[in-house]
């Protein structure tokens, strides 16, 4: 590790705001910007739309939107969408390769969307973005500012891990080689406070010098089904509909990312 030419992306957990900066360029361009994700989009775009049967215009607020795979889709299909995030760089990406006349990227904070109150038919937060917050008072707040932010009769999208399933696989270490990349992934789970610790690092060897491409270690809050039903119903949400994942596939207790759906009533 002493060739290592230097840490381009270290988060801290010791840091409340770690996850502002989550993903570099090098990282946001290799995972949510990747072929495959870009290409999953349009699927999993093509269940929403079909699942929550929007009107032509509805409004949409995609929270994080990471770098607007999803927010561009919906954008071509006519729908009116405000991607938000609060990584810098993910926004970079998103308003240069996924831009389009029908989408509105701004950075914040998805704690805070007062000034969006009753704003959205329907709230997105997709690919394991809820639990990031220390407590689980400010991630029942987040929940909260979703549901604050629909319309009545609005529906929050909710896709994240399933408490349950993850458990039983940690601790785990996973490592890839490819194109030159080392990418290790090293995950421990707290039964205690229910949160799952990861730790990524991504190495370049495609030179005699080894250079360390990213390298971040975060931290979530895992939810079972129980859990999160019971939030969203506190958060005033009805009619609360599971699947497996963001395909459409059944929901069942193996269901390793699985999305719920509900309707906002109060």
């Amino acid at each position: 590790m002493k060739n290592l030419e230097c840490y381009k992306n270290i988060i801290s957990l010791k840091a409340e705001h770690w996850h502002h900066s989550l993903y570099n360029k090098f990282y946001a361009n290799y995972t949510l910007a990747s072929q495959e994700m870009v290409k999953n989009a349009k699927k999993q775009v093509h269940f929403l739309v079909k699942e929550l049967k929007l009107n032509k215009g509805a409004t949409i607020l995609d929270a994080p939107c990471g770098v607007g795979r999803h927010a561009k889709v919906l954008g071509n299909l006519g729908y009116n969408v405000t991607g938000l995030d609060i990584n810098k760089e993910c926004l970079r990406i998103a308003r240069n390769k996924f831009k389009n006349k029908n989408v509105k990227y701004v950075q914040g904070n998805m704690s805070n969307l007062t000034k969006y109150k009753n704003s959205f038919d329907v709230v997105l937060n997709l690919f394991n973005s809820f639990g990031y917050f220390n407590t689980d008072k400010q991630n029942q707040k987040v929940l909260m500012q979703f549901s604050n932010s629909l319309r009545l009769d609005g529906r929050l999208v909710l896709n994240i891990p399933n408490r349950i399933c993850l458990e039983s696989r940690c601790p785990k270490i996973e490592w890839l080689e490819e194109d030159g990349l080392v990418v290790s992934e090293a995950s421990q789970y707290n039964k205690k406070d229910k949160k799952i610790t990861s730790q990524v690092t991504i190495i370049d060897t495609n030179s005699l010098k080894p250079r360390l491409l990213y390298f971040t270690r975060c931290q979530m809050r895992l939810y079972s089904k129980t859990e999160i039903v019971s939030l969203m119903k506190l958060a005033g949400l009805r009619d609360i509909m599971m699947y497996g994942n963001l395909f459409g596939e059944s929901y069942n207790k193996y269901s390793k990312y699985p999305v719920y759906i509900g309707r906002k009533s109060k």
